[in-house]
């Protein structure tokens, strides 16, 4: 039996549904860090700020597990894109990279 889904942006609002994801695929991010899969959290944020270019919070952690991998080349462009978005969180990823 096939369900029609089709009233469910209607229902929820575009929005919520990006947020949600966007809230799903972060906690994948970091239960993959837990767990040790560092490149499946690094895929998990990208997919995020393919979604949402603007999420601060995916580009850190993104940044923070690029730094991890010892890439401090892909961890710095986060950061870089992270200084229009939040300059606080941008700080704080700098500090983690050069500590």
């Amino acid at each position: 039996m096939t369900k029609n889904h089709t009233g469910t942006v209607h229902v929820y609002g575009e929005d919520n549904i990006t947020t949600n994801f966007t809230t799903l695929k972060i906690s994948l991010g970091i239960a993959y860090g837990l767990l040790g899969k560092r490149k499946e959290a690094i895929e998990a944020y990208k997919q995020v700020i393919r979604i949402n270019p603007d999420d601060a919070e995916a580009h850190y952690l993104l940044g923070f597990f690029y730094n991890v991998l010892d890439d401090k080349g892909s961890a710095l462009e986060q950061y870089k894109i992270l200084k229009d978005l939040d300059s606080e969180v941008a700080n704080e990823l700098f500090d983690l990279i050069y500590k």
